[in-house]
């Protein structure tokens, strides 16, 4: 009797996984077919289940690869790179090993994670992806900055894909001081000479003198936003749709008060739902052409259709929430109304130079595309303007985190007790800046610094008063300078007005959103007002102009986004306000 039920059992077994077998190979044929035909959402869907299986054997291990490759087209990088860390984890002799690293790389690239992607590149040793690397290089570089280009150049002399890049964009640009002879280097080195294009950039900054100025009476300004007003809301899509709502009360708050100024303004909200094809509904309306400002549409798939329709019919659009420059830096007439990334960055280090005078920058960043840009740009300009980088370190989240942070900063944060004196200061000229989205790695900083006994200098971003584990008094005893764009000075009655106002109004408190929704139609309705249809123009002669509820606002010599950032030291539980004066510094 034993016997006949082992022998059923592995029947069973065997059946079992014929079947699973044959499910797998199915699956794995659709997708790959889907790929091929480039439905890569579909292809995606199709081989999910295949993905999230042990990726050991077969269709599994392959299945996994075409899984990552359709999110990538997706442009779901992060679920693309979390796959295939996971193959490389795990299947270290798999003989498709170097496809797999080529993919992770150009993941990695297009997530700014440049020291990543050429980790990778590094241990790819099949020479019949060489031509694939080279023009996977160019592919997703040509879509840097300039800056950032010459950044890599620096880093990585010898590649060819880079260089011919850069000498790509420098033709572009030969008023530049370093192009002459980057030009010339890349020539000699490389024999390689960009053709020079013709075509005039978008990007020219409009700044020559406004000789009229052509007012109307009430201005049209079309609000693009998901307000997902139609259909069933419940609390699963709730974070889908409430700062928009909260953007948009601010925004009324803001029309009324301008209103009172003698500015008036039409807010017509669009409700996009995120989908493209309400969008363009709303953009084929016969009227949409005669918008003075288009204020969305906040998302990749829609964002793109509204900044085209504002080029088209030369209409500015402004987008509420960005911190990325990179649409806005080749379309004059499109605007953040926060200070990019590149700018917070920049705007901190010359701080750190002039105002702190410490010139040896400690950099550490996390594995957040955000973080990475923001320590780049950082790095740039320490070096660009005299300064030394002593220290330029990714932390990953794991076990050992704190002890990585704390073999990273050794020389400069001791522990209490290997130090010959608690106050004795290793290096005078260091500051620390720290660009994390992540408790662990702000704790474990705090912790490590506050064991030193040391008060170093740290530049830190606004998001670390949301981390529970570090409460206000680190922020003043360890010497702590916040980043922080969006600082509302409760004090102030201009504040204390509106949030009075939005009581009244809503019935409940005003959130970080209806701030800005707030200040942003302020500000750029008061542009409007005071240069009509020449807004573009007059918003980047004006002068710094001080905040109705924030601190303020300064476009000049830019495209692209607001200059001014507030940067904050913390006494006896309240911020105190130290910024450089943006006109220092120019793009």
């Amino acid at each position: 009797m034993t016997k006949k039920i082992i022998l059923s059992f592995l029947i069973f077994f065997v059946c079992t996984s014929l079947l699973w077998a044959q499910n797998w190979q199915t699956m794995y044929e659709k997708g790959k077919n889907e790929i091929k035909n480039k439905n890569y959402k579909q292809a995606q869907t199709t081989l999910e289940p295949l993905a999230r299986t042990s990726p050991i054997v077969g269709y599994q291990r392959h299945g996994a690869y075409l899984y990552a490759l359709a999110a990538y087209h997706n442009k779901d990088f992060a679920t693309a790179r979390q796959i295939l860390r996971t193959l490389l984890e795990q299947q270290p002799n798999w003989e498709e090993r170097q496809e797999v690293l080529l993919l992770a790389a150009t993941v990695a690239f297009e997530e700014k994670q440049t020291a990543q992607g050429f980790e990778y590149l590094k241990n790819i040793t099949n020479t019949n992806l060489k031509e694939p690397i080279f023009k996977m290089k160019k592919n997703v570089f040509q879509n840097y900055p300039l800056e950032r280009i010459e950044t890599l150049y620096q880093s990585y002399p010898q590649d060819r894909a880079i260089a011919e890049l850069l000498a790509d964009k420098l033709v572009q640009n030969q008023n530049l001081p370093q192009a002459k002879r980057l030009l010339d280097e890349i020539k000699n080195k490389f024999s390689y000479t960009p053709e020079i294009n013709t075509k005039v950039e978008a990007n020219v900054p409009i700044e020559t003198p406004i000789t009229q100025i052509e007012k109307k009476s009430k201005y049209q300004v079309g609000v693009f936003l998901p307000f997902f007003a139609s259909g069933e809301r419940n609390f699963s899509t709730e974070k889908d749709y409430q700062f928009a709502v909260d953007l948009y009360a601010g925004m009324t708050i803001a029309k009324n008060i301008l209103s009172n100024e003698g500015i008036e303004l039409d807010l017509l909200p669009f409700d996009t739902e995120r989908n493209e094809g309400k969008l363009k509904s709303f953009l084929n309306q016969s009227n949409a052409k005669n918008l003075d400002l288009l204020v969305g549409a906040l998302y990749p798939n829609t964002l793109p259709l509204l900044s085209d329709f504002g080029r088209q019919h030369n209409i500015p659009v402004l987008n509420p929430i960005s911190t990325n420059s990179d649409l806005s830096q080749s379309h004059s007439l499109y605007f953040l109304y926060e200070p990019s990334e590149r700018t917070q960055a920049q705007q901190a280090a010359a701080f750190a130079l002039d105002k702190l005078a410490r010139k040896n920058a400690y950099i550490i960043y996390d594995e957040n595309k955000k973080n990475e840009v923001m320590a780049a740009y950082y790095r740039d300009f320490i070096l660009k303007n005299g300064g030394e980088v002593r220290l330029f370190h990714q932390t990953q989240a794991s076990n050992k985190i704190y002890s990585n942070l704390q073999q990273a900063l050794k020389d400069l944060a001791p522990r209490r007790t290997g130090a010959k004196n608690d106050l004795e200061e290793l290096d005078p000229d260091a500051h620390i800046v720290v660009f994390t989205s992540e408790a662990a790695t702000a704790g474990t900083f705090v912790s490590i610094v506050d064991a030193s006994g040391k008060k170093i200098p740290t530049i830190i971003t606004n998001n670390w008063f949301n981390f529970t584990q570090i409460n206000a008094d680190h922020f003043e005893n360890l010497n702590f300078y916040v980043i922080y764009p969006d600082f509302i000075d409760s004090n102030r009655p201009e504040v204390k007005e509106f949030f009075n106002l939005y009581w009244e109004k809503n019935n409940t408190f005003p959130s970080d959103f209806s701030y800005i929704g707030f200040e942003s139609v302020y500000y750029f309705g008061k542009m409007l007002g005071l240069y009509g249809k020449q807004m573009p123009q007059g918003i980047r002669q004006q002068d710094f102009m001080q905040g109705k509820v924030m601190l303020g606002h300064d476009y000049r010599h830019t495209t692209t986004d607001n200059k001014f950032v507030p940067i904050l030291q913390w006494k006896k539980g309240e911020g105190l306000i130290l910024s450089n004066d943006p006109n220092q510094i120019k793009d």
